[in-house]
């Protein structure tokens, strides 16, 4: 198997322990508050050991929270290529490649439920909420740094921060739909549905 595959199925498997890490967190916070498991019980529900917790997060709390979504690199690749040559400024196609970038993401995993809203878990213990606030800030950073390498914008161009925002609005939104409880549409289904939502909006 070439070094390059090999490196891709240790990468994966990360991604997959760290998000199962956190969906029992979850879970368990939502069932029982933070102070009422262990990070044990979370290593047994994750089958892992209580070492491989703590190479990931370095406490219950951050494991709750969360870290960014590490995205497979090829799929962020396939992103920052998907510019069509020879035009100049913002390209038509960006919010287009960034709810695909986003539901490729998502279909890596595909096993999303209630207990991943951040709402429930909030609503139990309400002094994380500045650890989610936290949390997004940082993701929007790290997807506004996409967005001006791909785009070849500078930071301070307010299109950056303009796109950033109506794109988390608009996953932060589908995210609520997708939560509620009679839903039986997949999340990636409805972000592609949101987003046409958005360009009949904005060429009315």
């Amino acid at each position: 198997m070439p070094e390059s595959a090999k490196t891709t199925g240790v990468e994966l498997r990360k991604r997959q322990t760290r998000r199962a890490l956190t969906r029992h967190a979850r879970r368990l916070t939502i069932e029982h508050g933070l102070s009422g498991f262990t990070v044990e019980q979370v290593c047994e529900l994750a089958g892992v050991s209580r070492r491989t917790f703590f190479n990931y997060f370095p406490s219950k709390e951050d494991a709750v929270v969360g870290s960014a979504e590490e995205i497979d690199p090829t799929i962020v690749k396939t992103f920052m290529q998907a510019r069509p040559k020879g035009i100049t400024g913002i390209s038509p196609a960006l919010a287009d490649d960034l709810i695909t970038l986003a539901i490729e993401a998502i279909g890596e995993f595909g096993d999303f439920d209630e207990f991943d809203d951040p709402r429930l878990v909030i609503a139990r213990e309400p002094q994380l909420l500045d650890r989610f606030i936290g949390a997004g800030e940082e993701a929007e950073r790290e997807l506004a740094t996409l967005i001006q390498t791909r785009e070849g914008l500078a930071a301070d161009n307010p299109a950056v921060a303009i796109m950033v925002g109506l794109f988390t609005t608009l996953v932060w939104r589908t995210a609520y739909r997708f939560f509620q409880p009679d839903n039986k549409t997949p999340l990636a289904e409805l972000l592609a549905e949101s987003l046409e939502t958005a360009r009949t909006l904005f060429t009315k």
